[in-house]
């Protein structure tokens, strides 16, 4: 027959195993895992990556992004403008461009036209790409119409044409024309743009 001292070390003894167990078993389903690691978003990005301007003549160009041209313009003024655009982003993107002016006022006295061609994965074939006539070039055959699917690496060439139609009035003292080729993906977008600061001479 136990004693009570027995029964009590022997309850004494259950309460401790059933302790263990139970603190076992909190530290099993409360233990934290920390993983440390690095996620890589794609980026949209579009650069200018060659340039042509027929004649010839002084531009600039800022980070690849923005060719800038300064003109005095006088009758039968013209210029060509031919440039690269490249998806150096890592997703697709939606070529779409427009040609906006600071000045409506005067935008009826200069025409434009701009020609699409591509998309290309490795250097624009020469067809394209070329030297055109400097008399009165005509642009290379076959254009694409926008919007233009780009994917990464791949390359787009653009020509435009802006020249003056009629002579201008004489209070005209100038005009900023901006043609911005703009690159989409749902909410995301990136530009390139050529801009015409163009004066009286």
């Amino acid at each position: 027959m136990k004693t009570i001292t027995q029964k009590t070390a022997t309850l004494f003894l259950i309460c401790l195993i059933a302790l263990a167990i139970t603190g076992y078993a909190r530290s099993h389903w409360t233990d934290i895992v920390t993983i440390f690691t690095t996620a890589n978003m794609g980026h949209l990005e579009i650069t200018i990556e060659n340039e042509k301007l027929i004649p010839t003549r002084d531009y600039s160009k800022l980070k690849n992004k923005t060719i800038t041209i300064y003109e005095d313009i006088t009758t039968n003024w013209q210029i060509w403008v031919g440039i690269t655009i490249k998806n150096n982003g890592t997703l697709p993107a939606t070529i779409t461009y427009q040609i906006t002016t600071n000045n409506p006022l005067y935008e009826s006295y200069f025409g434009n036209e701009t020609h699409l061609y591509g998309p290309y994965t490795t250097t624009p074939p020469s067809e394209v790409w070329c030297d055109l006539n400097e008399t009165n070039p005509p642009p290379p055959t076959g254009e694409q119409p926008t919007p233009i699917n780009l994917s990464p690496d791949e390359r787009l060439v653009v020509w435009q044409k802006i020249w003056l139609k009629t002579a201008l009035p004489t209070d005209f003292t100038s005009i900023t024309i901006t043609s911005e080729y703009k690159a989409t993906l749902s909410g995301w977008h990136d530009a390139v743009a050529v801009i015409y600061h163009l004066t009286k001479g």
